[in-house]
């Protein structure tokens, strides 16, 4: 569902639950074979001899499996101009039939210029232990209100 929310229309504090996914051993290997091909998250054998005992999830899909859930809900819809930095922390390995959530702040907004401005988000993801996995700090350039650029279906 797209809100298509200007600047002015984030609330600080306000918060977006981001649906569950389960993470599969095929998933950790196919995605660590694109992106993040180290032994520690294709190879079985390998990971026995590390101190997690078995394949882990990269980091990168850890924040990605749920940054792109939470883009699903498309809340900023075509206000959103472009990312402009974020930062993650991780702090507890991922493994295969780990269940991992998410939750979306709103810590900061603030103008850039009269047409655009910045929206700060904090992201917590949570495995089904209810351990925070990683947390990460987003920020992303927003259209403003009555700049007399509109976003696209802004009247809905």
């Amino acid at each position: 569902y797209s809100m298509l929310m200007f600047l002015e229309d984030c609330k600080i504090g306000q918060k977006y639950e981001v649906p569950s996914i389960l993470i599969t051993k095929e998933d950790i290997i196919d995605f660590a074979k694109r992106y993040d091909n180290i032994p520690l998250h294709t190879d079985e054998e390998y990971a026995q001899t590390t101190r997690f005992k078995k394949i882990i999830a990269s980091g990168m899909m850890s924040l990605l499996v749920i940054w792109g859930k939470f883009q699903e809900q498309d809340i900023l819809g075509d206000c959103l101009i472009a990312g402009k930095c974020f930062s993650t922390e991780w702090f507890v390995p991922v493994f295969a039939g780990d269940i991992l959530r998410g939750e979306v702040e709103i810590i900061e907004t603030y103008p850039r210029n009269r047409y655009n401005g910045i929206l700060k988000t904090k992201m917590t993801v949570y495995n089904h232990k209810n351990e925070i996995v990683l947390i990460n700090f987003t920020e992303a350039v927003v259209k403003r209100k009555n700049t007399g650029d509109t976003c696209p279906d802004s009247t809905k």
